[in-house]
């Protein structure tokens, strides 16, 4: 299966994904950890619209996810 791993710059779950006979490619704005041959360098968007991904698991930054830092209500 093609998958997408986006908002990931270590290459973790996209070597583990490879590692199972996937074809992953990672994806973000920041240079790789790991080996870069997989990695995307650059905006996610574009890399969706209009490509054959069977899926995309992303990891979005967590001040996003949560509201631990937006102090007492």
């Amino acid at each position: 299966m093609k998958i997408l791993v986006a908002c990931e710059r270590s290459g973790k779950v996209r070597d583990a994904l490879r590692s199972l006979g996937h074809e992953a490619w990672s994806c973000d704005t920041q240079p790789c950890d790991a080996d870069p041959e997989y990695h995307i360098r650059g905006d996610v968007l574009p890399h969706t619209r209009g490509c054959s991904w069977g899926m995309m698991i992303a990891f979005p930054p967590c001040t996003h996810l949560c509201v631990s830092g937006a102090g007492a209500i």
